[in-house]
């Protein structure tokens, strides 16, 4: 009788397929089983291709068809690089035109402005970057005969440049701003858009000049416009879907300007007023703006730490790098066209990993003078993560108020009932009210009471019970927070979450002594490069990075026994960061201390450099000399 066939027994190519399916941590665990998968799993090119992919973070990009066991020397190479600060080249470049305030860094090119004076832009100029030491370096200039406000990009997926630019060239502030979408690197207006100038506003000349930012993920391009000179300003927020030309909301009054994806459909706007993480929705591309649809509001915010009265936030800036993509709308499959170089990358940083940095300034609130600085860092998919389950709640509850105002669903399996109060008249800030929970059952479309019919929550303002103020703030007791607004509507509510119960163990927070807020773009992938103090006024630098990536922190930990450490050109930080409240021999900006735990990986230059700045993206360091102007940069090639 011959022997039961068992997994063993099928061909290797199809036990090797289906091992290449196995999420990383199975594979691992397979080589544990037996001398057979073990040998299996490590001599095959695909399955240690996939392992090393999860392990550095990055996915397949699709262009390129490298065989397998090119892709794997290819990220094996650069990973050492990194690993150990041994770059393959520097080179020095020199910038063709003089350069204004603005400037951006993608995987492929370096944008800055151009004009004859730093706060005035009349076109783009930018270089395909290098990745071998001949590459030529050549510059190219976008114009479309317009003063430039600023500028966004959407490269990888959509070959897209927008232009906000105004609509005269007078030496003062022009009466109108216009989106200009423009093909990369045609310089000609973008195919897919149907109206490739947008017309946003007008403005007043006696605003002063703008500040602005422009994110683009899919169909969706985000522009916020604020006016910090003008005594009322508060800042306004565009969502188009671009390829229409048409608003997916009213322009809405927000806290901040300069938002983050999570996902091409989902955003994080940082609120500075309430120092906060605002999450908000933008509904898909099919839906336009209608007179019935509400202004855009935030379904969910993530509290930060308590500062400390007389201190206020003065900048609050996002970014992650790189952005969402809709995955309705495939990558390119090609190289991107402002890559000159012969030598291509089979693969690139995951965005789902990528950090997302958070920069905040701070200053005392009577005069406004500097504080201290901060940063931040939180992966992108555990943002997400959180935000996600009331997301469902938001969009289902927003359908439930249409008919029941009195009806909310909360943390996507209970349907919270409105406030029910054991008093008559107004809740003061401080007393107990009820909040009775339902639980919502969706084949039965019924709700029945919870285990807990009730639970108490403390207004953190004066409410009124029977009729929510304008804003209706309770904090439960278990640390969620509801708030109530009659402004907006359907949609008159959102959770808010303590910074206690999603902050410290995701996230990794640094202090410095000086603002930090001129440069954004020093985080790619996993990756964030920042320089080290000076030890003296006059002494020269270090560049370190930071490697927060989840599978190269995993095998470190796994790997770090006292031998293992001495032969590393690296070190493996998993103790907490604390950032201490004042006392009374010194202040502090937060009232508690701010304790962060997510561990990274930090490599350090052996030499000293005497840049200002250094920006990163997944391939390179860009050492920058100038103050103000940039002339010239430093390119440091990792792979």
């Amino acid at each position: 009788m011959p022997p039961k066939p068992t997994l063993t027994t099928l061909p290797l190519e199809l036990i090797i397929h289906i091992l290449a399916h196995l999420p990383t941590r199975s594979l691992l665990a397979c080589t544990l089983t037996s001398h057979f998968f073990h040998h299996t799993i490590t001599s095959t090119p695909r399955l240690q291709y996939a392992l090393a992919k999860d392990k550095a973070g990055v996915e397949d990009f699709p262009y390129d068809r490298v065989p397998i066991s090119k892709c794997l020397s290819l990220l094996q190479d650069r990973e050492r690089a990194w690993n150990s600060f041994s770059y393959k080249f520097i080179r020095n470049i020199e910038v063709v035109l003089p350069s204004t305030e603005i400037y951006d860094l993608t995987r492929s090119a370096y944008f800055l402005g151009s004009g004859t004076r730093r706060d005035e832009t009349h076109a783009i100029q930018y270089a395909s970057l290098p990745r071998l030491q001949e590459d030529e370096v050549l510059w190219n200039v976008i114009s479309v005969g317009k003063l430039v406000a600023d500028f966004g990009l959407s490269i990888d997926e959509n070959d897209l440049m927008a232009l906000l630019c105004y609509t005269t060239s007078t030496t003062h502030f022009p009466p109108g701003l216009d989106i200009h979408l423009v093909h990369l690197p045609s310089n000609q207006p973008h195919p897919h858009a149907l109206e490739p100038i947008i017309h946003v506003c007008n403005v007043e000349i006696d605003q002063g000049a703008p500040s602005i930012t422009i994110d683009i993920s899919g169909d969706i391009l985000i522009l916020c416009i604020d006016y910090p000179q003008s005594l009322d300003h508060r800042p306004l927020m565009y969502v188009y879907n671009w390829k229409s030309g048409l608003l997916k909301f009213k322009p809405t009054h927000v806290s901040n300007i300069g938002v983050v994806f999570l996902r091409h459909d989902i955003f994080i706007l940082p609120n500075p007023n309430k120092f906060s993480l605002d999450a908000y929705y933008a509904p898909p591309s099919s839906t336009s703006l209608t007179d019935e649809n509400p202004s855009l509001q935030p379904f969910e915010t993530l509290l930060l730490p308590q500062l400390n009265d007389g201190i206020e936030v003065s900048t609050f800036i996002a970014r992650g790098e790189p952005s969402p993509h809709d995955p309705s709308s495939p990558l390119r499959s090609s190289p991107s066209p402002l890559t000159t170089s012969s030598y291509t990358l089979p693969f690139r940083n995951r965005v789902q990993d990528a950090l997302i940095l958070f920069t905040i300034d701070t200053c005392y609130v009577l005069d406004q003078r500097p504080f201290e600085s901060f940063a931040f860092v939180v992966h992108r998919d555990m943002l997400l993560g959180l935000v996600l389950p009331s997301l469902e709640s938001f969009m289902h509850g927003s359908k439930e108020l249409v008919q029941r105002e009195e009806v909310l669903e909360w943390g996507g399996f209970s349907t919270l009932s409105w406030v029910k109060s054991n008093s008559e008249g107004e809740g003061e800030a401080g007393q107990k009210v009820e909040l009775v929970l339902e639980v919502f059952d969706p084949e039965s479309s019924q709700s029945t009471p919870t285990i807990a019919s009730s639970l108490s929550a403390t207004p953190t303002s004066t409410n009124n019970p029977t009729s929510p103020a304008a804003e209706s703030n309770y904090t439960i007791d278990n640390g969620l927070s509801i708030s109530f607004s009659n402004e907006i509507e359907p949609y008159p509510y959102h959770f808010s979450v303590a910074w206690s119960n999603w902050g410290p163990k995701i996230t990794r927070w640094f202090s410095y002594a000086q603002e930090i807020s001129e440069y954004i773009t020093t985080t790619s992938g996993t990756r964030y490069v920042r320089l080290t103090p000076p030890v003296s006024v006059s002494s020269g630098r270090h560049i370190e990075v930071l490697d927060f990536g989840k599978g190269r922190v995993r095998d470190a930990i796994s790997h770090n026994s006292i031998e293992e450490r001495s032969l590393r050109d690296w070190e493996l930080v998993t103790h907490p960061s604390t950032i201490t409240p004042g006392d009374s021999d010194s202040e502090s900006a937060f009232l508690e201390s701010v304790v962060s735990f997510l561990p990274y990986i930090r490599t350090i230059s052996k030499e000293v450099v005497d840049y200002k700045a250094v920006l990163i993206d997944e391939e390179r360091i860009i050492g920058l000399k100038d103050s103000g102007e940039v002339r010239t940069f430093d390119i440091l090639y990792f792979g």
